[in-house]
């Protein structure tokens, strides 16, 4: 049983899986990287980015850390619910 089992109900993770999903999709689309790509860097298939990417698995708190990484953001950023947050924006992150 992973950590988000134990504190989560089916519906809450079933949320959170959606929304990395959904700020993984985003990063991706604004840093470019191809999925092989950070695949390749986290030692990992595409196979499995591709299930973080579309929200039917969510990645360990290792490698949500190496994410937010190679997209030069916070792991809390990668959870946040609220992609448009200017504190997360690579757009405005890149400005200041």
């Amino acid at each position: 049983m992973t950590r988000v089992e134990l504190i989560c109900d089916k519906g809450s993770q079933a949320e959170l899986r959606k929304v990395i999903g959904s700020n993984i999709a985003r990063w991706l689309a604004e840093t470019r990287l191809p999925l092989k790509y950070i695949a390749t860097e986290l030692g990992i298939s595409v196979s499995i980015c591709s299930q973080w990417k579309n929200g039917h698995r969510y990645p360990s708190p290792e490698h949500l850390t190496q994410l937010a990484a190679l997209f030069k953001t916070t792991p809390a950023c990668l959870l946040c619910p609220d992609f448009s947050n200017s504190t997360c924006s690579a757009k405005t992150r890149d400005e200041s």
